[in-house]
């Protein structure tokens, strides 16, 4: 039980440290893009400061995968949790899951549709 808590809680500290560098890019970034730029330069500074932060979090949860690949020498057998059965199955759910999305989504554009009234 012990090992599952300390599991936890280094996955929201990773979880933490990787919105905090998103929420300090957005507002670097955010700052940036009301000085007078149109509105296609602004999607350009979003993608770029897009691209910048994921190669950050990248690097950083790299580093700190290294790190702790380098203190402690575990590393588990995932054979046993890749069978046939069960990636058919997570694939089957993801694209059930996407059609039914798809259908709840769209019964709620159509019935607030009726509110929109187009001139």
């Amino acid at each position: 039980m012990k090992k599952i808590i300390k599991t936890i809680g280094w996955t929201l500290l990773a979880l933490l440290v990787c919105y905090g560098l998103e929420v300090l890019f957005r507002a670097l970034f955010g700052l940036a893009l009301h000085k007078g730029m149109t509105k296609q330069e602004q999607i350009r500074v979003q993608i770029m400061a897009n691209f910048i932060l994921k190669l950050v979090v990248l690097f950083v949860f790299g580093f700190w995968y290294a790190v702790r690949e380098n203190k402690w020498h575990y590393r588990p057998d995932y054979r046993p949790l890749f069978t046939v059965k069960r990636i058919a199955s997570l694939t089957a759910i993801g694209l059930f899951g996407q059609y039914a999305i798809g259908i709840t989504v769209g019964f709620f554009a159509v019935s607030s549709a009726k509110h929109i009234c187009f001139l």
